[in-house]
């Protein structure tokens, strides 16, 4: 058997492709990987790659990063600019004894070094965007929207598990900000052992709780992902209550060595994508109750608006 399952409906697209490559060749890495490259190739979405919305200055800046749940091999990038696919930066880095995960000029010049695509990704839309929220901030409007990092997680018919992660961050964020998404334990942890975990949402409350390393501890316990994943959140948001501070939403995606896998939200309107060898791709949203997650397929009508770009941080 196997599961994929990533963040976000945008990754619908992605998920099938996987699923297909997975029929013919087990291999966790470079399904994810297939996956994650869907996603940062398609300039529809705002938030990850090529099109991806800038930081405050106007330059795209990527985080992304990829572990093996074999042998806990683990490489990223951040602040990342100019290179088509930085998921598969990532995944060459984790084949590296020393120096798995490089930043800014550094993690560029690697990428070219190894051959990896440079590409312009400003889109013209997203210099419109970010002309428009310079203008709305001179008018007062609130600096940051958007945190839809898109993460990936396959689990193969040898239960060899793999994760990736890819994201633009905030929009309008500060030069060189860096969210969770490419933090290994943050936004991205994966073990064959227990299960993997990835995250999307507002990286500076995510990384404080280690949020995906919690989910992959509680599987490791024992704890099914659906349960892990309940329990983490809760943990953390409990905290984050007791200390009285603010948190932005929080989302996450897990998969447990068995191939069950979990997703919850501390926000209403967070969509994922599963497929299993069984299961066609399926979008799928995620309510809470008291601590408890629900799921239901994504209407027609739900995805008509989500594919609509007029909805686009605006």
């Amino acid at each position: 058997m196997w599961t994929i399952i990533s963040t976000w409906a945008m990754s619908l697209e992605g998920v099938s492709k996987a699923g297909d490559f997975l029929r013919s060749v087990a291999d966790a890495g470079l399904a994810i990987e297939k996956c994650v490259m869907e996603v940062e190739n398609d300039p529809r979405w705002a938030s990850v790659g090529y099109g991806a919305l800038p930081n405050l200055e106007g330059t795209v800046q990527l985080d992304a990063a990829f572990m093996d749940g074999s042998d806990l091999a683990f490489g990223a990038v951040c602040a990342l600019e100019n290179i088509a696919n930085p998921v598969s930066v990532a995944k060459k880095l984790a084949s590296e004894r020393y120096n798995c995960f490089l930043a800014g000029d550094g993690a560029k010049e690697y990428a070219l070094a190894e051959g990896f695509l440079s590409k312009d990704l400003l889109t013209p839309r997203s210099r419109i965007l970010h002309q428009e929220r310079l203008e709305a901030m001179a008018q007062g409007k609130d600096r940051y929207s958007g945190h839809d990092t898109v993460g990936s997680i396959c689990m193969d018919q040898n239960g060899q598990i793999c994760a990736a992660t890819s994201t633009g961050g905030l929009f309008m964020k500060s030069k060189g900000r860096v969210g969770d998404s490419p933090l290994p334990g943050c936004g991205i942890y994966a073990d064959n052992e227990a299960g993997a975990c990835v995250c999307t949402g507002v990286g500076e409350d995510i990384m404080k709780g280690a949020l995906a390393y919690e989910v992959v501890r509680k599987m490791a316990e024992g704890k099914a992902a659906q349960y892990a994943c309940d329990e983490a959140l809760g943990d953390l948001e409990a905290r984050f209550a007791r200390g009285k501070r603010p948190v932005g939403p929080m989302a996450l995606v897990a998969v447990d060595k068995e191939g069950g896998w979990g997703a919850a939200s501390s926000s209403e309107n967070f969509s994922f994508v599963v497929a299993t060898d069984e299961e066609a791709p399926q979008v799928l949203i995620a309510h809470r109750t008291e601590g408890i997650s629900h799921h239901q397929a994504a209407s027609e009508e739900w995805m008509a608006h989500y594919l609509d770009e007029s909805n686009v941080f605006r």
